[in-house]
């Protein structure tokens, strides 16, 4: 069972705290005229990719809306074929609140630890796109592992930024993308291929959905 949706919960409830829910409230960050734009275009991502067909998975309207996230895309992805799982979320907002909280303290704060060094996951054939990539083990008796890939840009470009804060300092909006594919052995790259092999039609599709220009009308099945 995927529990990538608790590292949201747990970003989320950091989030609500005062010192950013006040500089949400106050719009410290500067307005946004085409915010909304950038959330609508999530809509125009198709719901299959290849052999990957997706389905809606359900989060907290209520803190979403409270952490400032404008628009999110949550779906399972599943490989027809085999029957593998994974999980994507993208989220969209003020660069401010987007910009923070990575997987390594969101995941912690949802009883997960990092098992070894993130590294960086170029996507082939698309232009600048890489993500940060690590492995996280639940504390607890059931030692799940989630395999995690993630990185933040403006749709178009994906970058895994070292200082987030910082290199999007100034945007008027900024994404941010999850993929979670959960493995019993994180250490066996066919446990975590699914992951890449989704990734590499998932970004394009991104790229091509979320340009400034691109219209906010749902996007055809890509098969």
């Amino acid at each position: 069972m995927l529990k990538s949706a608790l590292c949201l919960a747990a970003a989320l409830a950091t989030l609500l705290a005062s010192a950013l829910a006040n500089g949400l409230r106050n719009d410290r960050w500067g307005a946004a005229p085409d915010l909304q734009g950038a959330a609508d275009r999530l809509e125009c991502v198709a719901p299959r990719l290849g052999e990957w067909e997706s389905f809606p998975k359900p989060m907290s309207e209520r803190q979403l809306k409270a952490a400032g996230v404008v628009g999110h895309l949550s779906r399972r992805f599943v490989h027809k074929p085999t029957g593998a799982e994974v999980h994507v979320l993208v989220i969209v907002g003020h660069s401010g609140p987007i910009a923070v909280h990575p997987p390594e303290v969101c995941y912690a704060g949802a009883g997960y630890r990092q098992q070894g060094d993130k590294v960086k996951h170029t996507v082939k054939g698309t232009r600048s796109a890489e993500l940060w990539a690590a492995t996280f083990v639940k504390q607890d008796a059931t030692s799940e592992s989630l395999r995690v890939f993630w990185a933040w840009g403006s749709g178009e470009d994906w970058s895994a930024a070292d200082n987030p804060r910082l290199t999007f300092a100034g945007f008027p909006y900024l994404y941010k993308l999850y993929v979670v594919r959960p493995t019993a052995r994180p250490d066996d790259p066919a446990e975590v291929q699914p992951a890449s092999d989704l990734i590499e039609l998932l970004v394009p599709e991104l790229q091509r959905c979320l340009r400034a220009e691109s219209p906010s009308s749902t996007g055809s099945e890509h098969g």
